[in-house]
């Protein structure tokens, strides 16, 4: 556990580490520092019995520093508490977010409050008449405006790379 954890596949695969992570009272949560959380819910929903596991567990990594979310959009929506315990985490230092709509992506982001250093953001407008202002990488990440040292962002096929400090 002390290198990067990925969860790859499926919820399936998902509920497995989270059955590993829960051995021991959850304390192998303690452990852990980074994770990539890469499932894949194109063959059918995500089960919400695995979105609760992880919603209950997230409250366990308290060293937890760094974060990659990919399908991110089914998953911060998959149960009502987890883009909550998402942004509750307390020491995250290096975030990376992809597949992810408007909505979802930027409340995350907005109601976090981590030591954020660097970010890797993919995110996309909630249909036609979204403005880019309301997803402007620099509004979204202002809780991080004392920390953060390097952005990456993608937004409607825009690339943007912007030093917050300068």
């Amino acid at each position: 556990l002390r290198g990067k954890v990925v969860v790859r596949q499926d919820d399936a695969a998902l509920e497995r580490f989270l059955g590993f992570m829960a051995a021991l009272d959850m304390t192998r949560w303690h452990y852990l520092s980074s994770l990539c959380l890469n499932v894949d819910f194109s063959q059918r929903s995500f089960d919400p019995t695995v979105a609760e596991s992880l919603t209950r567990a997230l409250p366990h990594t308290s060293r937890l520093e760094s974060l990659q979310l990919r399908n991110a959009e089914r998953l911060l929506t998959s149960h009502p508490g987890l883009l909550g315990a998402f942004a509750a985490l307390p020491n995250i230092k290096h975030f990376e977010v992809f597949d992810s709509k408007k909505d979802s992506c930027v409340s995350l982001l907005r109601t976090m409050r981590w030591p954020l250093r660097s970010a890797a953001i993919a995110i996309g407008p909630d249909g036609d008449d979204a403005r880019l202002s309301d997803i402007h990488p620099l509004w979204i990440l202002q809780n991080a405006r004392e920390t953060l040292e390097s952005l990456v962002a993608w937004i409607n096929k825009l690339t943007m790379t912007t030093n917050p400090t300068s």
